[in-house]
């Protein structure tokens, strides 16, 4: 297994890595079949990609201010309920919360469980009421989707209604991701990439949203680096295989995903 005989290591703040089985330190990696998964590994710290004085130097390539924007983006922000959840009333707290102009964002709900019901249409009624646009901000538009719709079509249907709604970002909430951060939306459309989430943990514990690495079968594995990310020790935009619970896809990549 490739990740077994490649160490990260560090000569002063500089990354680099060594093979263990020869000794050596390779200038060239190369991989074949599941082996490439390592080379996003890899990546995130060669060549010139982080290091320990200056932390992630690729982060901010192809970054945008958002302040630069003509306009503000439409955003689709999809909720996902599927299952019942604590603290529901703080989530959608932390949503109203953010920091984005709501007449720029359209939301689609899709609630499977039929406890938040009630929080729901509250949530609906009182933000997507446009005779009360004058009084306070409400959002563009709200859909709740039917509750009976399996959660891989609601997903599906998501990203129709980004595509009719002509949307420059999907923004995608679970149930279970609490946004701390107000200016969360912002930061994610700053950084001007296809696909990019938040690192969201659960205090206390090695729970994240996202897989540092991938099996051979294809699931979960940990990467040499997955604590040191959680622990917030090393800071940056990585490469992983695998993310859920919230993230942004742009626009154009829905439209056009080739």
């Amino acid at each position: 297994d490739l990740e077994d005989e490649i160490d990260l290591e560090f000569e002063g703040d500089s990354p680099y890595f060594f093979n263990m089985n020869f000794k050596t330190m390779p200038m060239v990696f190369h991989g074949n079949g599941p082996s490439k998964l390592f080379l996003n590994v890899i990546g995130n710290y060669i060549p010139g990609q982080w290091n320990k004085e200056l932390g992630c130097e690729d982060c901010w390539r192809d970054s945008i201010d958002f302040a630069d924007f003509p306009t503000r983006p439409r955003v689709t922000l999809a909720v996902f309920i599927e299952d019942a959840t604590p603290f529901m009333d703080e989530f959608f707290e932390k949503l109203v919360s953010l920091e984005y102009d709501k007449s720029a964002i359209d939301v689609v709900i899709h609630n499977a469980a039929d406890y938040h019901s009630k929080q729901v249409d509250e949530f609906s009624e009182y933000w997507g009421d446009e005779n009360l646009r004058d009084l306070y901000e409400t959002y563009r538009s709200i859909k709740i989707l039917d509750a009976d719709t399996p959660e891989v079509d609601a997903r599906n249907e998501a990203l129709d209604l980004c595509t009719a709604n002509k949307c420059d970002y999907l923004f995608v909430v679970d149930s279970v991701a609490h946004l701390d951060n107000p200016n969360t939306l912002k930061l994610l459309i700053e950084q001007n990439r296809d696909i990019v989430a938040p690192m969201l943990i659960r205090p206390y514990s090695a729970w994240s949203n996202f897989w540092g690495s991938l099996s051979k079968d294809g699931f979960y594995a940990r990467s040499l680096d997955y604590m040191q990310l959680v622990n917030n020790e090393r800071r940056g935009l990585w490469n992983v295989p695998y993310f859920s619970a919230c993230y942004l896809i742009s626009g154009n990549l829905i439209r056009d995903p080739e």
